[in-house]
């Protein structure tokens, strides 16, 4: 029960935070699941697009833009799998969570 005090009361702490944004989705019907991709996904471009202006300022350790678009690609790939595990991790994690509760 304590639980659930402490997550009412996260709640109301940040609920000014609260914002409306709406996720169209053609594939996914379970609301929590599809914000779980769009956010999964967002956190890759993100990445990614970090990634990409850390390239602008300094050296890329690469003798051709061939080369700097092998490795890039190897990045964007890296952060994809990254993403997977992650999404894994939580979904273990809830699992144990639910079986903890009953």
């Amino acid at each position: 029960m304590q639980f659930f005090q402490e997550v009412n009361n996260v709640i109301l702490e940040n609920e000014s935070n609260f914002d409306y944004f709406t996720l169209i989705n053609k594939d996914t019907k379970d609301t929590t699941t599809a914000l779980e991709i769009y956010r999964n996904r967002n956190l890759v471009e993100k990445k990614f697009n970090n990634l990409k202006g850390r390239f602008d300022f300094i050296k890329s350790g690469v003798s051709s833009d061939l080369s700097l678009d092998g490795k890039l690609f190897i990045e964007f790939i890296a952060l994809i799998f990254l993403s997977y595990i992650k999404r894994q991790i939580q979904e273990i994690l809830e699992r144990i969570k639910s079986n903890r509760m009953f």
